[in-house]
C-alpha cells in the first residue's frame, strides 16, 4: 500500500522558506506605506500651494490679512483632518509627519505675506516621511502680489 504525502522534513523547509520569504517582503511593504504617505503629502502641498497663489492672484487687495485654509481648500482638509495646525492670525499652516498634530512633528511650514507664500521644511525632523519630504520639496518663496482678474 502506497501512500502519498509530504514528510516531516518537507513541511519543516517549506515553513523555512516561507518565513524567509515573508522577512524580507515586510519590511518593502512598510517602505510603501511610508513612500505613498511623502507623495500623497507633498501633492497636497503644491496643490495647496497653487490654489493659494491663484487666489492671491485673482484678489485685488493685499492677502496677507486672509487665512490660508481659506485661500486653499487643501489647506483647509488638512486643518480638518488633524494633519496640520493653522496659527491664530491665519498666515502660517504647519503639516505634521505621521498625519496627525498629536502623535507627529512639525515637517513643514507655509507662511503668506503681502508678497510672497514662503515653503519651508523643518531640517531638525528625522522622520522618514519628513526627510522624504524634503527631498520633493525645496524651500521655496513664491510671488502671489498681483492684479486683480475680472471675468
Amino acid at each position: 500500500m502506497n501512500k502519498s504525502a509530504f514528510t516531516m522534513i518537507e513541511l519543516i523547509f517549506v515553513i523555512v522558506i516561507l518565513g524567509i520569504l515573508a522577512s524580507v517582503a515586510l519590511p518593502r511593504l512598510g517602505a510603501t506605506r511610508t513612500d505613498a504617505k511623502i507623495s500623497s503629502l507633498a501633492q497636497s502641498i503644491q496643490s495647496g500651494v497653487e490654489e493659494a497663489t491663484s487666489y492671491a492672484t485673482a484678489q485685488s487687495t493685499a492677502v496677507d490679512s486672509t487665512p490660508l485654509t481659506q485661500m486653499s481648500r487643501v489647506f483647509d482638509q488638512l486643518v480638518h483632518q488633524n494633519q496640520a495646525t493653522q496659527s491664530s492670525d491665519g498666515k502660517k499652516l504647519t503639516i505634521y509627519t505621521d498625519g496627525d498634530v498629536n502623535t507627529g512633528s512639525a515637517c513643514v511650514n507655509i507662511e503668506v505675506n503681502s508678497t510672497a507664500l514662503l515653503l519651508s521644511t523643518e531640517s531638525s525632523n528625522s522622520a522618514p516621511v519628513c526627510a522624504g519630504l524634503r527631498e520633493i520639496i525645496k524651500d521655496a518663496n513664491y510671488t502671489i502680489k498681483g492684479r486683480k482678474v475680472s471675468f
